[in-house]
């Protein structure tokens, strides 16, 4: 060996370590980016719809019920997806508000063989005084829709003209209306809102209604900010691309709110609308 008298011996370094650490990790940083960059996009398009929606008048059930949710179980080595959308639950018409809602009822397919309620689907819309029976909530959904007074008469009269024939409909399938009983039933009756089209009517304009086009304009600001900007701004995702001792990435995001991939595709329709389908 010479004068040096054994072989040259190296050293860890502690800045060695580090690199070497983040080279090992590097796997796990690039799941934890999958997940973690769709996560902050979402999470900015909900901030923004949060601001832009308004929280007053018919507005006010979808700026406060804005829901951001993870799309799956965000299982390990698999890209992330994230949904902001507005869940639905059932809900009375209240005696005031039967004057303007419109009632629709939508058939659960894989539930129900009842042909009777599937008249209903196929002769709606109905006003309050005018459906026949409310269906099971296993075997439908019914949705109340807000429209003006002005349609909610025309669908009386026209449901008014037709109630007979539909009596005989419904009892060629078992279920039988007495003739002598108004079509009528009780308002303690839940229904889901239709904020779908209130959502739409909000976007696009409906009647009466100047269109404000907020969840175009936040997709938009999300689209124009793009990735790097998310680096710059997102501590949790700047540590997970630059920073070999952060650990801050590796819990982040919590999400508390998960639905399936068969709900998340009820919102493609609507998506598609915006121009994002």
């Amino acid at each position: 060996m010479g004068k040096f008298g054994s072989f040259l011996s190296i050293t860890e370094t502690p800045s060695l370590r580090n690199n070497f650490r983040h080279v090992r990790e590097l796997e796990e940083r690039k799941d934890s980016l999958f997940r973690s960059v769709p996560y902050a996009v979402a999470n900015s398009v909900y901030e923004d719809l949060k601001r832009s929606i308004p929280n007053k008048g018919d507005y006010k059930d979808l700026q406060e019920k804005l829901t951001l949710s993870e799309v799956g179980a965000g299982k390990k080595g698999k890209q992330g997806a994230f949904s902001v959308y507005i869940p639905t639950k059932g809900r009375s018409v209240k005696k005031t508000d039967a004057s303007r809602t419109a009632i629709y009822v939508r058939v659960k397919k894989k539930r129900t063989k009842d042909l009777a309620i599937q008249i209903l689907e196929d002769r709606g819309p109905w006003t309050m005084d005018t459906i026949p029976f409310w269906p099971d909530k296993g075997e439908a959904i019914i949705v109340q829709r807000k429209v003006t007074a002005r349609e909610i008469d025309v669908i009386a009269k026209r449901q008014e003209k037709v109630k007979s024939k539909i009596r005989r409909e419904l009892t060629r399938v078992g279920t039988r209306i007495p003739t002598n009983k108004k079509m009528k039933v009780s308002r303690k009756n839940k229904a889901v809102p239709d904020l779908a089209m209130l959502a739409l009517d909000l976007e696009f304009g409906g009647e009466g209604t100047r269109s404000k086009p907020v969840w175009r304009q936040a997709l938009k600001r999300a689209r124009s900010s793009g990735v790097q900007s998310l680096g710059k701004s997102e501590p949790h995702i700047r540590d997970a691309w630059y920073r070999p001792n952060s650990k801050s990435w590796k819990n982040w995001p919590k999400t508390k709110s998960k639905i399936g991939a068969t709900m998340a595709g009820n919102f493609v329709s609507f998506q598609k609308r915006l121009g994002y389908g």
